[in-house]
């Protein structure tokens, strides 16, 4: 499955405290061709909404996001950033490293 690539300028998606999960499945919905988290977790055999958040946060290139408890930025992994991603991102903390 090819990764999606977040066009410039970064942009940012505000949600609620706790919602990020299903905000970030929601994404992956989208990226996939469905209306919504719960559908998505069934065609990838994924469970909603931790898996599928974690699926799109890893298959989502650039994708950080910033947690509104720790205020700690999170991103998937350094090897996949830009040398401008790493720059905005130098405090994050990688989910799966």
């Amino acid at each position: 499955m090819p990764a999606v690539r977040v066009p410039a300028p970064i942009w940012g998606l505000l949600c609620s405290g706790g919602l990020h999960p299903s905000a970030m499945s929601l994404l992956l919905a989208w990226s996939q061709g469905c209306d919504d988290g719960i559908a998505v977790a069934e065609k990838l055999g994924l469970e909603f909404s931790a898996e599928t958040a974690d699926h799109w946060l890893a298959i989502t290139e650039g994708a950080a996001f910033r947690s509104s408890v720790g205020k700690h930025i999170q991103i998937a992994n350094f090897k996949k950033l830009t040398i401008l991603e790493r720059r905005v991102f130098a405090d994050a903390v990688c989910v799966f490293n």
